[in-house]
């Protein structure tokens, strides 16, 4: 639900209530009022126990005595125009302030077809500043500045105050004429609401539920205590507590003063009694005499101002000094009306015992209507503006993040500039078009393109470039063409992607070549000799073993291509008295196999076939003829000689 803080900081007391709901149905959830002491950090002790309150629905109360009101006439309508030249208006009626050193803000009193009737209250900004670093020093940040009697009107507004009372037999009645008048004076009924605090009493005028005027007297119930302090010599403080005890009761007001210690010679603190502070009643009674004639005196001052306002219906009181005995009868006296006290916390809903909300209501009147006003009560002024305007963490820290987020575009821009110079060279690096020029080629008509290239590209195609050379290509008769059809290419083809064409087109150029002196790269078979070799040496390995044998025949075959490799041989063995032919060669055929497990070897292993040719020689001893045929690897290692070379 929607919270709301209303922050009053009188004279001496500083009175923060904290709503919860809605404008029509708000809920107490806690208050207080702090005493702010005359003596040195008394004020800055009662300020930082409101500090658990926060800022950020707090609306704070701007004295009315320190502001400056007026009551203008603006020849426009339209509040976005009149804020355009509020100051401008104001400052031909402000005669005590400089209008640029101060915040200026309005509130639309009545609007006609071609004018605008607005209340403009104009703040110091001295006044103001101090007042919003005062609590920011202790971690509170209002969200608003308003005027404590703006605050007054609300409050008095939302109870209920200026209700219009109609009178029920009204309506049966004949129209005559004194019923038409009443009707008149009963729909448009002038009240005030007077609010007597302890520096000043602030005075509303309002008519037909509008405020018509305000006006602020330098008068308290702090004048009251001064003028007892000086003739009992007490400090006006304690004479402030103890006046309103004194005027309730009609006898004398004491009270003990607080004990004090005094170090002895041996540094022993020694205790002096308390001492009774006494006040007689009739001191009291006379400062009070005195400061309800000074009241009197400026209110009916104040009264004979208004011109435009005959009769005073009703007068609702408000403040802590509204409880002085014999206020209601100077009121009544001077306004010849009902005097009533304003009951802001019969609109709450509270928890309170009835005589607790009973002293409480006048004292919270203007702290309500703060609070009123962040739950969507009647508009007011708003002292935060310009370099005084409200800032939440984000708020604190945009103007620094505009300002850095406009140096990362800024580096951003430059780096994206740097990036493109770069770009640029490296496009020159590969090989950009540096210019195109057409030219007529014999016999037609036609013209044909001709590209002059940067960086790489211009090595190749250039003018006395690779291409432009007909001796770096087979066909020199179609050079030209060719030429110019690869220039035409790498024109229409991407700057980063024209070394690809021209690669393939050496590639071309140069497989041609390859297949003209028949020389084929891929075609990479083992080295003969060295299979031949490692024959010998498998054979010269066992010959103790195969005893004496006859190699008659080598066929070593190895094409171009990776298949049908293979060494055949045909060899001749003989039994003798320690082994027979067959078992020689079966030690042949283990002996190649064994040598054909390892990776270095260029055998494959033997082929299946084995054709035995058996034999008796002249001396009886039997021997064959085998024909061995040996599988070889696909060997890529070593170039062989093209056909032809």
């Amino acid at each position: 639900m929607a919270k709301a803080v209303g922050l009053d900081l009188g004279g001496r007391e500083a009175k923060v209530i904290e709503l919860e709901g809605s404008y029509r149905k708000p809920r107490l959830l806690r208050y207080d009022i702090e005493k702010m002491t005359a003596d040195e950090g008394g004020r800055a002790k009662a300020l930082a126990k409101i500090k658990k309150y926060g800022g950020d629905e707090m609306s704070l109360s701007f004295p009315s005595c320190e502001a400056v009101m007026r009551s203008l006439t603006i020849p426009f309508t339209g509040i976005e125009n009149i804020r355009k030249v509020i100051k401008f208006e104001v400052e031909g009626a402000i005669h005590s302030h400089n209008v640029d050193d101060m915040v200026v803000d309005f509130r639309i009193l009545d609007e006609s077809k071609d004018e605008t009737k607005v209340l403009v209250a104009a703040a110091p900004k001295p006044q103001v500043k101090e007042l919003l670093s005062e609590l920011e020093g202790i971690g509170v940040e209002p969200h608003t500045l308003d005027l404590d009697t703006i605050a007054l009107f609300r409050a008095a507004h939302w109870c209920g105050a200026f209700e219009v009372r109609t009178d029920k037999n009204l309506a049966d009645a004949p129209p005559t004429a004194d019923n038409a008048a009443l009707e008149t004076a009963q729909a448009t009924p002038t009240s005030l609401v007077i609010d007597i605090g302890s520096r000043a009493t602030k005075v509303l005028v309002v008519r037909d539920g509008e405020l018509v005027d305000t006006r602020t007297l330098r008068a308290g119930t702090q004048t009251v205590a001064e003028h007892v302090a000086q003739q009992t010599g007490s400090s006006p403080d304690r004479v402030h507590d103890l006046m309103t005890e004194g005027l309730l009761t009609g006898d004398d007001a004491s009270a003990e003063m607080e004990n004090e210690t005094i170090p002895d010679e041996e540094d022993a603190a020694e205790i002096v009694p308390s001492e009774q502070e006494h006040i007689p009643h009739d001191a009291i009674a006379q400062a009070r005499n005195t400061f309800l004639e000074r009241l009197s005196r400026e209110l009916r001052r104040f009264l004979s101002s208004l011109r435009e306002i005959d009769q005073i219906e009703k007068v609702w009181t408000a403040g802590s000094g509204s409880a002085l005995t014999g206020i209601e009868e100077i009121f009544r006296e001077i306004f010849d009306c009902d005097v009533e006290p304003l009951d802001v916390m019969s609109g709450l809903s509270h928890k309170l015992d009835p005589d607790e909300a009973a002293a409480l209501s006048p004292r919270m009147a203007v702290a309500i209507g703060l609070a009123i006003g962040r739950l969507g009560g009647e508009p007011g002024f708003n002292f935060r503006q310009e370099d005084l305007v409200y800032t939440r963490g984000f708020d604190r820290i945009k103007f620094p993040l505009t300002l850095a987020c406009m140096l990362a575009l800024f580096l951003i821009v430059i780096f994206d500039l740097k990036t493109y110079r770069e770009l640029k060279a490296l496009e020159q690096q590969y090989g950009a078009t540096a210019k195109i020029e057409e030219q007529q080629v014999r016999g037609r008509s036609e013209p044909t393109l001709k590209a002059v290239f940067y960086g790489h590209l211009g090595y190749l195609m250039n003018r006395n470039g690779w291409f432009d050379s007909p001796a770096n290509f087979i066909d020199r008769r179609s050079h030209r063409k060719q030429y110019d059809t690869l220039v035409n290419k790498v024109v229409n083809t991407p700057v980063f992607q024209r070394m690809n064409v021209v690669k393939n087109a050496l590639r071309n150029e140069f497989t041609q070549l390859q297949r003209a002196i028949k020389y084929y790269p891929e075609l990479r078979v083992g080295s003969g000799y060295g299979v031949l070799v490692e024959m010998a040496e498998v054979l010269d390995s066992i010959s103790g073993q195969l005893g004496r044998y006859l190699v008659t025949e080598i066929d070593l075959k190895v094409p171009p291509r990776d298949r049908g490799r293979y060494l055949r041989f045909v060899i001749i063995l003989r039994s003798d008295d320690s082994m027979t032919f067959r078992s020689r060669f079966a030690l042949l055929k283990e002996r190649f196999a064994t040598v054909a497990q390892s990776p270095d070897s260029a055998f494959l292993g033997l082929d299946k076939g084995n054709p035995e040719k058996p034999f008796t020689d002249s001396e009886g001893h039997g021997g064959a003829e085998y024909d061995v045929k040996l599988l070889l690897k696909l060997e890529k290692n070593f170039p062989v000689f093209p056909k032809g070379g």
